[in-house]
């Protein structure tokens, strides 16, 4: 029934963010991590993003506390994210500057794309277009190599949007036409 789905996902997410604190009280690794983050896109996209910063806060203390690498550099990419659309771009530089410092020393090609990525907005938001088409062509060109068609697709939409702000019409059509082929 149409008219209890709202009820029955908003008490799906209450269980969600319930073991998510649960396993960062319990220090649960890599659950302790890995649950906030993949539940970061799901709660943007649901207007939650308070309950997006506060299980990623809960994450990471516990990520200080009982090391664990890959998940501070994922986190931190997260919360850099949140930042930035929160328009908290300080912390969003700070998060995402850590986040690839940490993501280079674990040779983390993926990551690393993303964390382009994710610079590449905060630079294009912050008006540094330069450093934005630097930050998501590199981002591209990590994603094509590791065959990420999705990856790919989008880092070619916001380098297109960039080149399209910067009054490069042209060169930004062929990077939308090639998201769109992904």
């Amino acid at each position: 029934d149409l008219h209890s789905f709202p009820t029955r996902r908003s008490s799906d997410l209450g269980n969600l963010l319930a073991c998510a604190y649960y396993a960062n009280d319990k220090a649960m690794l890599p659950v302790a991590w890995q649950l906030p983050s993949a539940m970061t896109s799901f709660l943007r996209l649901r207007g939650f993003l308070a309950q997006a910063v506060s299980v990623l806060d809960a994450a990471l203390r516990t990520l200080i506390a009982e090391p664990d690498t890959t998940g501070e550099a994922v986190v931190r990419r997260r919360i850099g994210h949140v930042a930035r659309l929160q328009g908290d771009y300080r912390l969003s530089r700070e998060e995402l500057d850590r986040s690839l410092r940490l993501t280079r020393e674990l040779g983390d090609r993926q990551g690393l794309a993303w964390c382009y990525h994710e610079l590449g907005h905060l630079d294009r938001l912050t008006g540094d277009t330069a450093t934005a088409r630097l930050h998501l062509t590199e981002a591209l060109a990590i994603q094509r190599e590791l065959g990420n068609l999705a990856g790919e697709g989008s880092a070619a939409t916001n380098l297109a949007m960039v080149l399209r702000a910067d009054g490069e019409f042209d060169a930004a059509r062929r990077y939308f036409r090639e998201a769109l082929r992904n």
